[in-house]
């Protein structure tokens, strides 16, 4: 997944906030002592900025669930991008370097390329619609 995301440190720092904060179930008295017996400034921001918590009447795992699939929905994004990135990169070289003077030829393999767009992975493109 990495080499399809590039050298994205944003997708690697999404990827590492998802992976290490699990979600309090708030349902636990123990958690609830705690986070009553730590609320200090850092303990609140916390949970206020990204902790998930565990809304009464719901399953921790599902939650965990649901987290996940974020995560996979910012992966695809990230990926997607790159993708594009490499795509539009190609074009515009393939745009710049177009002259009147172009061989039929040299025209041709642009045309085959500018219409085979080989940074596209159509795999990845019909997974991602199963998101919309």
């Amino acid at each position: 997944m990495e080499s399809l995301l590039g050298s994205s440190k944003e997708a690697r720092r999404i990827f590492s906030d998802f992976m290490t904060r699990n979600p309090l179930d708030k349902r636990s008295k123990l958690v609830g002592d705690v986070i009553k017996a730590n609320e200090t400034q850092r303990m609140t921001a916390y949970l206020k900025d990204g902790c998930l918590t565990v809304p009464d009447g719901e399953d921790a795992e599902l939650v965990l669930l649901k987290k996940h699939e974020a995560f996979d929905y910012v992966a695809m994004m990230g990926i997607i991008y790159n993708m594009l990135k490499q795509d539009y990169t190609m074009e515009e070289k393939i745009v710049s370097s177009l002259k009147l003077s172009s061989q039929l030829e040299q025209l041709d393999s642009y045309c085959k390329m500018w219409s085979l767009r080989p940074y596209i992975n159509d795999d990845i493109m019909h997974q991602a619609w199963r998101f919309v």
